[in-house]
């Protein structure tokens, strides 16, 4: 069965050209562990700086290797980020959080993080480089979802599902260093890789190859066929009673992001009086100083509005104008001058659902039966056994 697309990416071509030849490219898939898109200092941010199996391999053939990090998945050392030289003054925080030094400290400690990646990245490169390797191997460098802050991890929005990506691939991209912004979805990689591989890609794959990118000259919008991605969300922990979802599909495109709550009466960061399977209550939101702050201070009038955003109930559907609100602070659903926009992208994401046999688009929810590991424990269908413990 097609699964739908999951993620949004705007993807960061670059590289240095060599001469192409037929020899089968080494695959490099680096994937941080929580970080937004715009966490990186390619896309702007003020603050980032980024920067033994291969002595075993047979030099002969092509290798595929997956380094993935813990970073910058919390927890995170309390004031590294301001030990290390960032200036709190230039954080940007994002409009839907708190603006304190509360808040500020702990973004850079995330932003610390980030930078810890990149040192590990680095090493990667250069030791490719070591070995004659680099421009022959693809590299892919992205993350799985975003920040882990309130109202951006395990949620629709795109600080939650907007990657950063950037790909190297000396001896493959024609004219490096380009900005695409056609929408990528990790499911295009496995057949990005295989086709660089010289291996027939399985028809029953929904993603497609990136090699067409790879190949053009142009910049910013290339391929039509990807003016749009779809986004799924079911659940990222058990957080409500029952293993119980707060299902919702998402359409992005160039200027709309459209989103539909198939369960808008359900809590969609997790039930307020239900301990989760790990971090407490609202357990879709992991354990952070913003979290605390804003469960202790709900009430306060400054704090309430990014309360109600990050931890309230959501409405059946939602509309943002992503190029004036990429914050996507300002829900145009009910708005009638956007009434046929939202129409037109609401049929386009229920044909995207149809066309990958979405099962929401039969009225079915499959995923409450199945299994959920943590911790090394088996919730099954959302049933805790009876020693279960709530995690500190």
């Amino acid at each position: 069965m097609k699964l739908p697309t999951i993620f949004l990416f705007v993807a960061i071509a670059c590289g240095t050209l060599s001469a192409a030849d037929n020899k089968r490219p080494n695959i490099l898939f680096v994937i941080s562990d929580d970080q937004s898109w715009l966490h990186t200092s390619a896309a702007g941010d003020p603050v980032v700086k980024t920067p033994a199996f291969l002595d075993a391999r047979d030099p002969e053939k092509p290798f595929c290797f997956w380094l993935g990090t813990k970073e910058p998945h919390r927890g995170y050392g309390f004031g590294n980020g301001a030990k290390s030289g960032m200036d709190l003054d230039k954080i940007t925080v994002p409009p839907f959080l708190p603006d304190n030094e509360r808040v500020r400290n702990d973004v850079a400690d995330y932003l610390f993080e980030i930078q810890w990646f990149d040192q590990h990245l680095d090493r990667a490169l250069k030791l490719l480089e070591q070995q004659g390797e680099l421009d022959n191997t693809l590299i892919v460098v992205t993350s799985d979802n975003g920040m882990p802050f309130p109202r951006a991890k395990a949620t629709a929005y795109n600080y939650g599902v907007h990657m950063p990506l950037a790909i190297r691939w000396g001896s493959g991209i024609k004219k490096p260093g380009r900005i695409v912004d056609d929408f990528v979805n990790h499911v295009d990689f496995a057949p990005t890789f295989l086709e660089a591989a010289g291996i027939e890609v399985p028809k029953a794959m929904s993603g497609t190859s990136l090699n067409n990118l790879f190949q053009s000259r142009e910049s910013g919008f290339i391929d039509p066929q990807r003016s749009f991605t779809v986004t799924g969300l079911e659940r990222h922990v058990i957080s409500r009673p029952d293993g119980e979802m707060s299902p919702r599909r998402v359409i992005n495109t160039r200027d709309f992001v459209y989103i539909r709550n198939y369960a808008p009466d359900r809590w969609p960061m997790g039930s307020a009086d239900f301990e989760g399977s790990h971090q407490g209550n609202f357990s879709d939101i992991d354990y952070s100083p913003p979290k605390s702050l804003m469960l202790e201070l709900q009430d306060d009038p400054e704090i309430e509005p990014h309360f109600k955003r990050a931890f309230g109930k959501l409405p059946g559907e939602e509309l943002y104008r992503i190029t004036q609100d990429p914050a996507q602070l300002d829900n145009l659903a009910d708005n009638p001058e956007y009434a046929t926009i939202k129409t037109q992208l609401a049929k386009q994401m229920e044909e995207r659902l149809v066309d990958t046999q979405d099962p929401r688009a039969k009225g079915l929810a499959p995923w409450k039966a199945y299994p959920y590991y943590s911790n090394g424990d088996k919730y099954l269908k959302g049933k805790y056994p009876e020693e279960y413990k709530t995690l500190p």
